[in-house]
Parts: structure tokens; C-alpha cells; sequence
């Protein structure tokens, strides 16, 4: 269940946005939109810095390791090894593995899936229940360390307050094109 729940965080986060649409708070929807791209463009930027094979190829024995598929943590592994290679790398961005390590953008997106599903009880909860989910499943699923996970955390609540601070969340806010 927690892989399935790992796999649907794109499918969570435009649900929170529709849901905010649905409800006539658009507002919160393009903030929402907002902070994942402007997270996934720093996420992707940070983690090119630190590339790493990830806790499951590091620390998981064969044992554990037999408990998921056989890609679970690992699939991304033959991409970072030809990056480092010496050997041209041919960019595919049809058969990208995540490459991203630190910070976790799943934790990024677990912690705006939160953010974003705030105003209503019964929508708070489940959102706070998805994103803890998806969290839980990230250094399994994603071979996280615990450093990447507290990372991510701060890249989403830094953001969440840069955004907060200067009237991204704010009703007035309009996004126009010229």
C-alpha cells in the first residue's frame, strides 16, 4: 500500500488544487501550484549537488530487500552511475528515474499536500493522513535518508513562509500574462 500511496503524490496534489477550485477558493489553488513548482525547481537544483545511490542500495540487506519488488529504492541507481561515468550521458527525459535525493521532493510535496488541504476539517484530516503517508513511504520507496526527509521539510516550510510573506497565499493575488 505505502508504494501506491508514493506513486499517487502527483495525482494528490491536483486533487487538492481542483478541490480548492471546486470550492471557490482558486486562490489557494494557484498558491499551491506556485509553491511545487517553485520547490521542484530548488529541490532539483539542491539535489544535483549532492547526488547518491540512496539508503536502500546502501543500507538494506538482501533479506529486507526481498520484502518489496526488486526495483523499490533502486531503480534510479544504473542512471546515477552512468552520470558519474566517464561516458557520454544521452538526456532521455522519456525514461528519467528520480534522481533526487536531498532534499526528498516527495517530503516537499507530502508537507504542501498538508498545506494545501487546510480550511475544512474533514479535508485537513485526510490530507494530513496522505501526507504523512506519503512521507512514511519516502525512505523506502525513494531510498531517503533521514537528512533528505528533514530537508525537504524545511525546503517546504521555508517556501511555505517565503510565500506566506510576501502575499502568495492572499486572496488579491493575481498571476497574469502579458
Amino acid at each position: 500500500m505505502l508504494d501506491k500511496i508514493y506513486d499517487l503524490m502527483l495525482d494528490a496534489l491536483i486533487l487538492v488544487g481542483l478541490e480548492a477550485i471546486i470550492v471557490g477558493q482558486s486562490h489557494r489553488c494557484r498558491e499551491l501550484l506556485a509553491l511545487v513548482m517553485i520547490t521542484a525547481v530548488f529541490t532539483v537544483s539542491l539535489a544535483a549537488l549532492f547526488p547518491a545511490t540512496g539508503a536502500m542500495n546502501f543500507y538494506a540487506d538482501d533479506a529486507f530487500k526481498a520484502m518489496f519488488s526488486k526495483d523499490t529504492g533502486v531503480s534510479a541507481i544504473p542512471q546515477i552511475l552512468e552520470i558519474r561515468s566517464s561516458a557520454p550521458v544521452i538526456f532521455n527525459p522519456l525514461q528519467l528515474a528520480g534522481l533526487a535525493q536531498f532534499p526528498s521532493f516527495h517530503t516537499v510535496c507530502g508537507i504542501l499536500i498538508i498545506y494545501g488541504s487546510r480550511g475544512q476539517i474533514l479535508r485537513h484530516a485526510i490530507g494530513i493522513a496522505f501526507g504523512i503517508t506519503l512521507i512514511s513511504a519516502t525512505p523506502i520507496f525513494g531510498s531517503h535518508y533521514f537528512v533528505d526527509l528533514l530537508a525537504g521539510l524545511g525546503v517546504a516550510a521555508g517556501f511555505i513562509w517565503l510565500g506566506r510573506k510576501f502575499g502568495l497565499h492572499n486572496e488579491s493575488v493575481e498571476f497574469r500574462s502579458n
